[in-house]
């Protein structure tokens, strides 16, 4: 478990999760990180078990159609040649996903067998990020994204949003009320302040961000 998991997990718990306390919602949003990670590794991932769930439904959707065209002859072929032309191309984005999902797991494997013969796997893990890029098919670490994804999946917030530098938000807020709000200068950054306080921990924890009036 990498630290930027740990820090992720208190850092959205604390404004996402609102419904349980500190560090008990933190430690189970490690938990359930940290069970994906390790599932990851051993099942399909859900975007290639969702392309094979669309696969089969074509597939009985044409069955039925074809099964059709014998007793109703006038049955339009225009729908069935749809469904073959849709399902040769999610077949080769299955395919696709597939050689990467293999990849992947190759290069999880053979980093795991280094890590425990104490070896260095720098290399590995380089090629593996590269190989990944920005839609990982399984996670080898608990690190900032895999906590992040399970927040994504329980409020339904999107994760390139969690995963937005927060840090930037906070230091350019002023500059991003004031292209909403005109005129109001010394209030905007009055409450630029107040935002920024509560996100370093220097307010409760339960108390406002801030008020109006």
């Amino acid at each position: 478990m990498l630290d930027s998991a740990i820090q992720t997990a208190v850092r959205l718990s604390r404004r996402y999760l609102t419904g349980r306390q500190l560090p008990d919602k933190a430690v189970d949003l490690l938990d359930t990180a940290g069970a994906r990670v390790r599932m990851s590794l051993d099942t399909l991932p859900e975007p290639l078990t969702q392309l094979q769930a669309r696969l089969t439904a074509l597939d009985i959707e044409r069955e039925a159609i074809e099964q059709d065209s014998v007793f109703y002859p006038e049955t339009s072929p225009e729908r069935l040649a749809e469904l073959t032309d849709l399902r040769d191309e999610l077949q080769a984005e299955a395919g696709h996903l597939e050689a990467q999902y293999q990849q992947e797991k190759r290069l999880a494997q053979q980093i795991m067998a280094l890590r425990q013969e104490g070896a260095d796997s720098t290399d590995l893990q380089q090629q593996l990020r590269t190989h990944q890029g920005f839609a990982p098919l399984l996670a080898l670490d608990v690190d900032a994204r895999a906590v992040a994804t399970v927040v994504a999946d329980w409020t339904g917030i999107p994760l390139s949003s969690l995963l937005r530098d927060e840090q930037s938000d906070l230091l350019s807020m002023e500059q991003s009320l004031e292209n909403r709000v005109v005129g109001q200068s010394p209030a905007l950054c009055a409450i630029a302040q107040r935002l920024r306080a509560a996100k370093t921990g220097l307010t409760p924890e339960n108390g406002p961000q801030g008020y109006s009036c």
